[in-house]
């Protein structure tokens, strides 16, 4: 009850917001408080720079003062009594800000903190804290429920729950598609398409919903005609779109083959292994869904692994991190295939070859190297490989 009454909340906010078409520079304030804190420094960050600091006074406030052209993401950080980043989006305006550090509560939809006087900050916290906390605490529940009945040996249960699990990732993937076709402002409509792309990843039917996030891109570019901050953004995805290493779009492995270190620092290249049927799987040691994963794995390489299929798994761990991804091997009995070490040099990595934003993320080759699928998870591994290995 209390989270669709917070939705009607951040609805009526959503519908008051107004686009940002000034190309003047214009002020904007943030007046803060920091509640049962000692004094400390305040850093307000842009752009991935901390662009200003200030120290609170013995109240513990303080003030940012700025200019910009249009709205545009900034955050708050400080140190005490935690680490805390608070995300916002500011342009023309006098935004208020009460942080409780101890913890108490307070009369707002958000955990430790108000806002006044930002519509477009206001609607990008419920996001935040409303909408996207709603899912997660879902998500978490599932992929609690997976792995222990994975542990188990319950596979019916386990398969049954990554169902479950994929349904209420697609409610997501919808909302946020809502979110962005109804908001006013750019930065929030910037965030829930970053959502999109992450959840379309995580799903085994990611790539139907290409026509969506399309949809989402064209309907946010056109509202947003004025905002330079959204075009930027719109046209690295329209230059993505045309890359020719966009997995989606590759036609043949050849055209981004992979050559990375084994367990033992032996070079393995995808020459080595044409001719066969080659599920090429991304992970990582600390990736939670990635090794959720590994039953289903297992159970193809034990269906069909052999002369006619293989399976490279690929980590994306740092070299720092190597025996990390060396004991979730061992960990989850997964060692009967090829793994290999990503390799973070520009002629290698994988991550800007193969353009995925998320793991768990596999590609099916065939012998000629065509690629046959893409986003093979749960089931639906085994049912795509029955079709061709059979």
């Amino acid at each position: 009850m209390k989270f669709h009454l917070l939705l009607g909340l951040w609805a009526c906010f959503f519908s008051s917001l107004f686009p940002a078409q000034a190309q003047l520079e214009k002020p904007f304030t943030i007046e803060g408080t920091l509640l049962s804190s000692p004094q400390q420094m305040v850093y307000l960050r842009y752009n991935g720079k901390w662009i200003d600091s200030c120290l609170t006074n013995l109240q513990g406030k303080f003030t940012f003062r700025g200019r910009n052209q249009e709205e545009l993401p900034y955050s708050l950080y400080f140190k005490s009594p935690r680490p805390r980043m608070i995300y916002l989006a500011l342009h023309d305006e006098t935004l208020r800000i009460t942080i409780e550090t101890s913890g108490r509560p307070l009369d707002s939809p958000f955990p430790d903190f108000t806002l006044e006087g930002s519509p477009s900050s206001f609607a990008l916290g419920l996001n935040s804290y409303v909408v996207s906390s709603h899912f997660a605490s879902q998500f978490r529940a599932l992929l609690d429920k997976i792995t222990q009945s994975t542990m188990k040996g319950d596979t019916v249960a386990a398969d049954s729950l990554q169902k479950q699990l994929d349904d209420v990732r697609r409610k997501w993937l919808y909302t946020k598609k809502v979110i962005v076709d109804t908001t006013k402002s750019p930065v929030l409509a910037h965030e829930c398409i970053i959502g999109m792309e992450v959840i379309m990843d995580l799903l085994p039917d990611g790539e139907t919903y290409e026509t969506t996030l399309d949809s989402a891109y064209v309907s946010a570019s056109e509202r947003f005609i004025a905002s330079s901050f959204f075009q930027d953004f719109y046209t690295s995805y329209l230059r993505k779109k045309g890359s020719q290493t966009r997995i989606i779009q590759i036609n043949n492995i050849h055209e981004a083959p992979f050559a990375l270190p084994d367990r033992t620092d032996q070079i393995i290249s995808y020459k080595d292994l044409e001719g066969k049927y080659l599920l090429i799987d991304f992970w990582a040691s600390w990736c939670k869904p990635c090794r959720v994963e590994h039953p289903h794995l297992r159970k193809a390489y034990e269906r069909y692994g052999g002369t006619s299929f293989e399976i490279v798994s690929i980590s994306i761990d740092k070299p720092a991190s190597r025996s990390k991804w060396l004991k979730a091997i061992e960990d989850d009995q997964v060692g009967e295939w090829i793994h290999l070490l990503n390799v973070e040099t520009p002629e290698e990595n994988v991550i800007p070859k193969y353009n995925f934003s998320s793991i768990p993320y596999n590609i099916l080759v065939a012998p000629d190297g065509k690629v046959l699928a893409t986003r093979l998870r749960g089931t639906k591994l085994l049912e795509v490989l029955d079709g061709y290995l059979k």
